[in-house]
Parts: structure tokens; C-alpha cells; sequence
């Protein structure tokens, strides 16, 4: 029963239905409750899972309306006959000539390029899965605030936040998120700090932890570090193990 009314509490904060001083009793027993914080996470999953659901039956039903539709692609095809100019033959070949120099500088000198590049191709902000949004009339909270501009993209408004939040605010997830914020906003030592202290934990967030410092170390140029780091996770049994060995590869 009791959990009952902790999950109808949690979906209340959720729709931002709380007042003030609700709120503020919840956001303060996330803080203290581990297992009330793993509730209202599996609350908002359960929530955003039945969104999805519906999401997905709206999905099927249109590909079911789509497949009794006519395929504008069966309509007739004319045939085009393509008559070659000698000026058009030869932008030909000064296209294919600029192509192989292309090609060639690339072959002969592109691989530290290609390693700069794969932090973009790989990078990706974790999901912040720890605090939700709420919809409020009531000035949010500092945390709220934070995890808002981290949701939007906003890095640098987000470091700005996580400053003053990790004043007073050392919980790994703060740290971990902030760390990703921080190394977004080109504050890539700072981002050492935070991830190997969550490492040096070994609890919550280490394996991701290590994911985004070994990308950390990319953006810095730092391979070999990097690469002892997806080293380490090619040969666990993390859900990172295949995008790291992918990501190795890619590197040598």
C-alpha cells in the first residue's frame, strides 16, 4: 500500500499536478531514498513505454493504410536518350582527375583526421534518466534547471548550472551528467576529473563513465589513453563491449 501511494505521488510530480511544498518533499526524498529514486525512474519508463506503445500501433496502422495505396512508382517511365558534348566529356575527366588527388591526400595523410572525427561520429549525450521535467507555474529547482539545459542541448548554459550544483551536490549522477555537459562545452579537463572520480567508485555509472572518458580522450587527442579505455571495455561484458571493439578498429 505504501509503495501504491509513493507511485501515485511519483506520477503527480511527474505531470507537475504538485504544489510547492509537495514538490519540494519529493525532490528532497530522491535526494536521501535510493529506492524511491529507482521507483519514480521506473515510473517514468513505465509512462514513456505506453506512449511508445501507442506510438507504435499508430505506425502499423499507417503502414496497413499505405500498403493498399497504388505505387506512384509504377506509373510509365520515359526513356532518356543523354547526349555527350565534347565539353561535357571533358568535365568528365576533370571531375574523375580532382576525385583521385582527393583520394590520394586522404589515403597519404587522412588517419589522424579520421581519428578527430570519430568523437562526432560516436559521441552521443547520455539520456538524462535520473530527473524528469515538470510542468510547474513554480520557479523549478536549481537541479531541474540544470538537467532542463542538458536535455536542450545547451552545454554551456548547462555547465554554468552544474557549477553551482556540484557546490553542494556530489552525487554521481551529478557528477557523471555534468561531465558529459562539460566536456560538450570544450571543458575537457574538468571532464577527466569528474568521470574518473565515478570510475574510482565502481558503483553507478562506471561503465558509462568509462565509455565517455575514452571519447573524452579522443576529443583531446589523447589516443593512447583513449584506447587503453575501450580496451578495457571490448573485453567485458558490457553493453559497450561491441562499440568498442567497433570503435578500436576504427582507431589502429
Amino acid at each position: 500500500m505504501a509503495e501504491e501511494n509513493d507511485i501515485a505521488l511519483i506520477e503527480s510530480y511527474l505531470q507537475g499536478e504538485l504544489d510547492a511544498d509537495k514538490r519540494t518533499e519529493v525532490e528532497k526524498r530522491l535526494a536521501e531514498d535510493r529506492d524511491f529514486s529507482l521507483l519514480l525512474e521506473d515510473t517514468r519508463l513505465m509512462v514513456e513505454g505506453l506512449g511508445k506503445l501507442k506510438h507504435k500501433h499508430l505506425l502499423e496502422r499507417m503502414d496497413r493504410l499505405e500498403a493498399g495505396l497504388a505505387n506512384p512508382l509504377e506509373a510509365r517511365k520515359e526513356v532518356k536518350v543523354v547526349y555527350w558534348t565534347v565539353q561535357r566529356v571533358a568535365a568528365a575527366f576533370i571531375g574523375l582527375a580532382v576525385v583521385a588527388t582527393v583520394s590520394w591526400f586522404a589515403l597519404s595523410g587522412g588517419g589522424e583526421s579520421d581519428k578527430r572525427g570519430l568523437y562526432q561520429e560516436y559521441f552521443t549525450a547520455y539520456e538524462n534518466v535520473i530527473v524528469p521535467r515538470v510542468r510547474t507555474e513554480e520557479e523549478p529547482t536549481l537541479l531541474v534547471r540544470t538537467f532542463s539545459a542538458y536535455d536542450e542541448g545547451n552545454y554551456v548554459k548547462a555547465t554554468e548550472l552544474f557549477d553551482e550544483l556540484l557546490a553542494t551536490d556530489e552525487r554521481v549522477f551529478v557528477r557523471f551528467y555534468g561531465a558529459i555537459a562539460y566536456m560538450e562545452a570544450g571543458e575537457t579537463g574538468t571532464t577527466i576529473d569528474l568521470l574518473q572520480g565515478v570510475i574510482n567508485e565502481h558503483g553507478d555509472f562506471e561503465t558509462q563513465a568509462t565509455w565517455y572518458l575514452a571519447l573524452n580522450y579522443i576529443k583531446r587527442e589523447e589516443y593512447d589513453n583513449a584506447k587503453s579505455l575501450l580496451e578495457e571495455l571490448a573485453g567485458s561484458s558490457t553493453s559497450y563491449q561491441t562499440k568498442a571493439q567497433e570503435l578500436l578498429k576504427k582507431m589502429r
